[in-house]
């Protein structure tokens, strides 16, 4: 009985910093996320074309500095992808598990106005088609489904980047299990 006290206490206390890290990002920002994702149908993307993507989202940034993007790498499904600490002599290593998919691509860009990432996100989508990388933009309006789609990509992340020179950051409001990292 105590046990279960426990977690409903643990689980309301999550919910709560997840409703204040919302509230965070309306007063820090109040953006609207643009998502990128970019695929290669039949076979995985190569690390010619990721250092590709990311080279263009470099580029792209000297002509709208106030835009903050990222960029994740990720070859595993959203169904049942899952983070996994593996403990080794030196540092624990992070492993991503689940469902083999092609690895794909996922970019998001926000803005302090949202003309600069909506400018930002054609310049790469055009840049993209150019470079033959096949990509959809979708934009995301809502705070709450921006953090959603922020711990989605996370938690399917075989590896995380942030480009931009804003002081935004998306690790913040990443949650892991109920637990804010």
């Amino acid at each position: 009985m105590m046990l279960v006290k426990s977690i409903r206490e643990e689980l309301e206390k999550a919910k709560k910093d997840i409703e204040k890290q919302m509230l965070l990002i309306e007063e820090e920002l109040n953006p609207t996320l643009y998502e990128i994702f970019t695929i290669n149908e039949k076979r995985d993307l190569t690390r010619k074309q990721i250092m590709c993507i990311e080279n263009i989202l470099k580029n792209a940034l000297r002509k709208f500095p106030n835009v903050k993007v990222f960029i994740v790498v990720s070859s595993s499904s959203r169904k049942d992808a899952h983070r996994v600490k593996i403990k080794t002599k030196g540092r624990p290593r992070v492993e991503v598990r689940g469902t083999r998919v092609p690895i794909h691509v996922h970019i998001g860009a926000i803005g302090n106005e949202v003309q600069s990432a909506r400018g930002y996100v054609e310049l790469v989508c055009e840049r993209l088609r150019k470079a033959g990388i096949r990509n959809r933009k979708k934009s995301i309006s809502k705070i709450s489904h921006a953090i959603n789609f922020i711990n989605y990509c996370y938690r399917q992340a075989d590896s995380f980047h942030q480009y931009g020179n804003t002081n935004f950051d998306f690790k913040k409001y990443v949650v892991d299990y109920g637990r804010l990292i």
